[in-house]
């Protein structure tokens, strides 16, 4: 309980890289349900390559090690206590993740059938594979159930009659575990709900009331719940900038690929702009954080230096010589200084973004641009990781990339 994601690892299995587990967060806050790439399944191999962020497509189904975010799974519940002993059990588990949405890629089978692909990736592990005990009586029949019960309701407790509930619920109780919260967890689809807590769907209506109107589907099946749940702004199966959903709307309409960009501050933006255009170098105050991110960035689109949050960090930008960009973002410590400091070292029709442009404290600094002849569009919505409306402005001259 209070685990999200939640990762099942075999011990066939083994972590061999540093935050490796941070991949697989990546991964399900982006796709709900993720497994890990073994070798034995490259030669059905459809697309992708295996990051979190570009994973496998296989129509094969293995799991030495999955991922399950706590949405997918207050949705699906357990594997289904029917199965015994080796094989099909966590396809089944799997397919129930992929008629709930989670998991998937819609593509091509070996025999040209259209199907939901599994979806896996390497994630820092490498295979360990142990003396198998497959059992060829025990797999048929298990296929058997399979067939016989893959209509069923998509949810399932972790028992199949009353014996294995009551061994269940004691194991519960001895583990300190009450029955108001297993039994939220075991079936009953109010209470279910309510273990997101603050995360729950009907908070996220109304915020997105008070912005829009009407609420919107577009709270979960945009990623907007599983980024507040994971701590990870996720959009359409996309890791974005923690920008409001407003002003990502903008930027993946506009965005170049001969862009070249500046960031204050890396993180998740870093990673996006990365993969849409030329190139981005980032300054980011937290070694570690900057280590996390340069792991997933492509280096030859992606620079990431580390300084310290004082005067240093808005100085960074002053390495750059005689370069200028495209795009300037401003966020992370010493806004006022990094704005003043970006207007020069921006291309005639270059553009600077500020995030939480409405705070006061960088109001002045943001003025003192528009007296150079700049504009600004300050575009409000939710954002990913709060249930806030945010307010995120872009700096633009009359001649600008955007075409505004």
């Amino acid at each position: 309980m209070g685990c999200d994601p939640v990762l099942f690892l075999e011990d066939d299995c083994l972590p061999v890289s540093k935050n490796w587990d941070w991949q697989w967060r990546i991964a399900t806050a982006l796709f709900g349900h993720v497994s890990f790439a073994h070798p034995k399944l490259d030669a059905w191999r459809i697309s992708g390559t295996g990051t979190p962020t570009d994973p496998i497509a296989n129509h094969k189904a293995t799991s030495q090690c999955l991922a399950t975010s706590g949405l997918a799974l207050a949705e699906v519940g357990f594997l289904d206590t029917r199965f015994k002993g080796y094989g099909v059990g966590h396809a089944e588990w799997t397919n129930r993740m992929k008629r709930a949405g989670y998991g998937f890629k819609r593509c091509l089978d070996t025999l040209g059938r259209m199907g939901s692909a599994n979806l896996y990736i390497h994630g820092g592990l490498v295979a360990d594979d142990g003396p198998t005990f497959r059992n060829k009586d025990t797999v048929e029949r298990n296929q058997k159930l399979y067939e016989e019960i893959k209509r069923e309701p998509i949810y399932r407790n972790p028992w199949s009659n009353e014996d294995e509930r009551s061994r269940f619920l004691a194991e519960q109780a001895a583990a300190g575990i009450g029955s108001t919260r297993h039994q939220a967890l075991l079936g009953h689809e109010e209470e279910r709900q309510s273990l997101l807590g603050d995360h729950h769907l009907g908070s996220y209506d109304r915020a997105y009331r008070r912005a829009f109107g009407e609420p919107k589907s577009f709270l979960r099946s945009s990623g907007w719940l599983s980024s507040i749940a994971l701590a990870i702004p996720a959009y359409d199966g996309e890791i974005i900038p923690w920008f409001n959903y407003t002003f990502v709307d903008l930027l993946r309409e506009r965005v170049r690929p001969d862009w070249d960009v500046f960031e204050f501050g890396a993180g998740y933006s870093t990673l996006w702009w990365s993969k849409h255009v030329t190139s981005v170098h980032s300054v980011e105050h937290d070694e570690h954080w900057a280590d996390l991110i340069r792991a997933l960035c492509p280096p030859e689109k992606s620079a990431i230096e580390s300084r310290p949050a004082d005067s240093t960090y808005s100085e960074a930008i002053l390495n750059s010589g005689e370069k200028r960009y495209d795009i300037i973002v401003v966020d992370g410590f010493d806004r006022p200084a990094c704005i003043s400091r970006s207007m020069q070292y921006l291309k005639p029709d270059g553009s600077m973004i500020v995030d939480n442009s409405n705070r006061q404290e960088y109001r002045e600094a943001i003025d003192a641009v528009k007296a150079q002849g700049f504009r600004e569009l300050s575009l409000k919505g939710p954002a990913p990781m709060t249930h806030q409306v945010e307010t995120t402005s872009l700096l633009y001259r009359a001649d600008n990339s955007f075409g505004l």
